[in-house]
């Protein structure tokens, strides 16, 4: 006659800890994670980026910025036409191509109209732990690396090593998202 009594204590655990529990659980943090890091609005927590303003008349007083635009056209991404330079810069007109015009649909551009290329995209391995600091606030800590995109790897970019880091939660409406 032992199966009620383990009828009666699994019902005691799905009514306790099942119905009505708001706890943030592992596996609820690592889906919101990764649906952050899928999402080329996640920003800079998700994602590392490279920076490219299409200009008809640029002037860079920075060389590395040449260097850089440089290295993207090899890519084919964009054509660079580097015009007079001087002690104080260049000019120079850097330009989508037809591959770039396709890349650019899975980027973003800024409040200053620069695009916004990723370069290195964070990988979530585990949440490791969570910690509720309040009924409606809790923290997750995390273990990834930083992964280069395809324009990354053009670069010469390569996987970081494993690293820990933290995300923030708050229940909102009785959803718990990544806390701004």
């Amino acid at each position: 006659m032992q199966k009620p009594a383990a009828f009666a204590a699994l019902t005691l655990c799905v009514v306790v800890w099942g119905c009505g529990s708001k706890e943030l659980t592992r596996v609820k943090a690592a889906e919101l994670i990764r649906q952050m890091t899928a999402n080329p609005e996640g920003g800079e927590h998700s994602q590392e980026y490279f920076e490219f303003q299409e200009a008809e008349d640029g002037f860079s007083s920075d060389t590395a910025v040449i260097d850089q635009y440089q290295r993207l056209e090899k890519t084919g991404l964009i054509a660079l036409a580097v015009g007079e330079c001087s002690l104080f810069g260049c000019h120079y007109k850097a330009t989508l191509t037809d591959s770039g015009k396709l890349a650019a649909r899975r980027w973003t551009k800024n409040q200053f109209n620069i695009w916004q290329i990723p370069q290195m995209k964070r990988e979530l391995i585990e949440v490791t732990r969570v910690t509720m600091v309040a009924p409606d606030m809790a923290v997750a800590e995390c273990t990834g690396r930083w992964a280069p995109t395809e324009v990354g790897r053009q670069f010469g970019l390569e996987q970081s090593k494993v690293e820990r880091w933290s995300v923030n939660f708050q229940l909102l409406n009785d959803e718990w998202a990544i806390a701004p």
